[in-house]
């Protein structure tokens, strides 16, 4: 066994070396780019849209997620209190990555962060960062990547889908972006809203990755995290100078709408409509529930998201319930194309909800639990959410049971039409991703077989958090005989097909 040297002077020498060393390292995390890392994050507004950036590389640099800035302008940085006009640089299209250039002269003193030198930390706490609204701060969030995959196996809810997803993605006219190959971060908490795109992930004071997302999809948000290991050093080395002019999506599908944008000072009623606040409650289970409104936009421009079976679904419900009405008296699918939409989007489940845009929430209680109700200027339609976080799958799936009977508890005649079975998604059994959709509809009838009550439900469940909503129609005839009514009820049903959790 080894054995201390009997000198003094030696002893104390060697204690020195080992306490120095201790010194050394316990100074160098106090200095360590961790602890001031969110002065390298900056706001990024172009045009009406907003995001994150990260300085990376040379002073004046600015890394953010290509769609942010991709055909919208002015551009313009914010870090503290201070506004810089921006250039985007370079683009590199497979990863969805911009460089834009502070144009300033000389630049500020931005801290650059570096890219993390060892594997990617899956399963383990990251950092994000969030500005709150009209405050010069950045806030620091924590988060978990899953694991990386191919951006067409992000979710399987979307394999189906190919198309869809290929829709989805950015364009400029010559090729989508990123490609359905490029590698991303599946997030493993779904904490992440496409308002942060261009956020860093960061771990130890250095970027993992950058916060992403597509336009939506099916209505709902489309979220993964680039790599920063190998594309931001592509960004730089072998970035194209050919920007795109076209933005990546409609200009009605805005995520990311801050109050304090300065470019909307010409939009009122864009800027009237980031001003509102987000709907929050406590559920049944104790846990406090925060629905942030992500984009409001024409039913024609979510239509467009929604798959071929969805957008065929909904073509059917107009046009089969309005061919018996004289022309002049008859809701068409233009008359609903019209209406508008607005989308949330639960800033810790991912889920999202859809309900027309002159509805407001209100919270109701039944049996202990705790429903939102999306009001109606027609009284005999009503339209009821169940939102509620977890602590397992078995409670999820309890969740749903109560749902379902709650919705079917007011009459006992509710029947399945034959021809319309309910239509289901099972993947509880992936160890993964435990998910479960089903959609129903019921009517109740008299005795000539002629609906008196309808209703159509959405029942979800995301491993151990559960979705439920429901639109009734208590009155069918009242409905029946008023243009304006039959138009609300589909758009409320559209709105039901929405509501889902979103595509992590």
């Amino acid at each position: 066994m080894p054995t201390l040297p009997k000198s003094p002077g030696v002893l104390y020498r060697f204690l020195s070396a080992r306490g120095l060393t201790f010194l050394l390292f316990a100074l160098m995390l106090a200095i360590s780019p961790a602890a001031g890392q969110q002065e390298s994050v900056v706001l990024v507004h172009a045009g009406k849209a907003s995001g994150y950036g990260v300085a990376y590389g040379n002073p004046g640099n600015i890394v953010t997620a290509l769609h942010v800035v991709a055909g919208r302008s002015p551009i313009t940085v914010v870090w503290k209190n201070q506004k810089f006009s921006a250039a985007i640089e370079k683009i590199y299209k497979p990863a969805d990555l911009a460089l834009l250039r502070l144009q300033a002269s000389p630049p500020p003193n931005i801290p650059a962060l570096k890219i993390y030198p060892g594997n990617p930390p899956l399963d383990t706490p990251l950092n994000f960062w969030e500005a709150p609204e009209k405050m010069f701060r950045m806030d620091k969030k924590e988060t978990k990547l899953n694991r990386a995959v191919p951006l067409e196996q992000l979710d399987n809810r979307l394999e189906r889908n190919s198309a869809a997803l290929a829709q989805a993605l950015c364009s400029d006219g010559q090729s989508n972006y990123p490609t359905l190959k490029t590698s991303v971060f599946k997030f493993e908490e779904k904490n992440i809203r496409k308002a942060h795109s261009g956020s860093p992930l960061t771990f130890q004071g250095h970027i993992v990755g950058l916060v992403d997302g597509g336009p939506p999809i099916n209505g709902k948000g489309f979220i993964w995290a680039i790599p920063a290991a190998g594309n931001f050093a592509r960004l730089l080395s072998e970035g194209s100078t050919a920007i795109p002019r076209s933005a990546c999506s409609s200009e009605r599908l805005y995520s990311g709408l801050r109050a304090d944008n300065p470019h909307l000072e010409n939009d009122p009623v864009l800027a009237e409509l980031a001003e509102n606040e987000p709907f929050t409650f406590v559920d049944d289970n104790g846990n406090t529930i925060v629905f942030t409104h992500e984009y409001r936009a024409t039913c024609k421009d979510v239509y467009d998201t929604m798959f071929e079976e969805e957008q065929a679904y909904i073509r059917d419900l107009v046009t089969e319930n309005e061919a018996s009405f004289d022309e002049g008296e008859r809701a068409t699918l233009y008359d609903l194309y019209e209406q508008l939409i607005d989308v949330y989007q639960e800033e810790n489940t991912g889920a999202s909800i859809a309900i027309p845009a002159q509805s407001d929430l209100s919270i109701e209680k039944s049996e202990g639990h705790t429903l939102i109700e999306a009001s109606s200027p027609f009284e005999g339609i009503t339209m009821i959410i169940f939102a509620r976080s977890n602590n397992s799958l078995e409670e999820s799936r309890a969740a749903m049971t109560w749902f379902e009977s709650y919705i079917l508890s007011d009459r006992e005649d509710w029947a399945t039409d034959p021809e319309d079975e309910d239509e289901i998604d099972d993947f509880l059994d992936d160890e993964e991703e435990p998910y479960y959709s089903k959609l129903m509809g019921r009517a109740a009838v008299d005795e000539n077989g002629d609906p008196v009550a309808e209703l159509f439900a959405s029942l979800t469940i995301d491993g151990d958090d559960f979705l439920g909503v429901v639109v009734k129609v208590n009155d069918w005839q009242t409905v029946d005989d008023d243009k304006e009514e039959r138009l609300f009820y589909y758009m409320m049903e559209a709105c039901a097909m929405l509501t889902d959790f979103a595509y992590y």
